[in-house]
């Protein structure tokens, strides 16, 4: 019956869309940036057609046989596996450099995610907009990614205010935290505590000679 091939050949109909779809998932959600939707499904199905052809070469190559729920299992993994890898690649301080050389602009949709050091760690120094005389400095624990209105949480913090210190994290018996949201904040100013942070080899940053004197 027509209805029923129909029914068998959804899953070598979905194998098309997808693993490119896995891939392309959690690459972006690693990376944290977005595409829309419409260039999602043509990349999801360009993805997902490499993966079958490798798979299926592989397989014929080495005379593998498998079976047919197996092979689904397997695109699917490969899809996985293959995000993740062009996630790191992406990741790569020198790759990520060279990008940002070639396009003369972020690849990311996010100027935080290529100023944060997730890795070795990021300090912040904010100054709110509603008092040039204060300052928060403190390490960064979490940040939302939701523009103007995102909030941004540091430990081990101290508020300053007119050159002295209002308030800190070691005011309290208990572990604390302070969230500033970033709509009240007027700039930042982002240090790394490592001088193997990733950002500073992408940027060349260097310590600053009053800083050692």
């Amino acid at each position: 019956m027509p209805s029923l091939e129909i029914f068998h050949s959804i899953p070598e109909i979905l194998s098309y869309f997808f693993p490119g779809f896995v891939s392309i998932s959690i690459f972006l959600f690693l990376s944290s940036n977005e595409l829309e939707y419409s260039h999602i499904n043509v990349y999801s199905i360009c993805i997902s057609y490499a993966i079958k052809v490798l798979i299926d070469s592989i397989l014929y190559k080495f005379n593998l046989i498998h079976t047919t729920g197996l092979i689904y299992v397997i695109y699917l993994c490969f899809g996985v596996v293959s995000g993740y890898i062009v996630y790191c690649i992406y990741r790569n301080p020198k790759i990520k450099k060279a990008l940002s050389k070639i396009a003369n602009k972020s690849q990311n949709n996010n100027i935080w995610n290529d100023i944060i050091d997730h890795k070795f760690g990021t300090s912040l120094i904010l100054y709110p907009s509603f008092n040039n005389d204060s300052y928060i400095v403190g390490t960064l624990v979490e940040y939302e990614e939701n523009g103007t209105e995102s909030w941004f949480a540091l430990q081990d913090y101290f508020v300053y205010e007119n050159g002295n210190k209002r308030a800190s994290s070691d005011d309290y018996s208990h572990p604390a935290i302070i969230a500033v949201q970033l709509s009240h904040v007027d700039h930042v100013e982002v240090l790394y505590p490592s001088e193997n942070s990733e950002i500073v080899m992408t940027y060349n940053l260097q310590t600053s000679s009053k800083a050692t004197e």
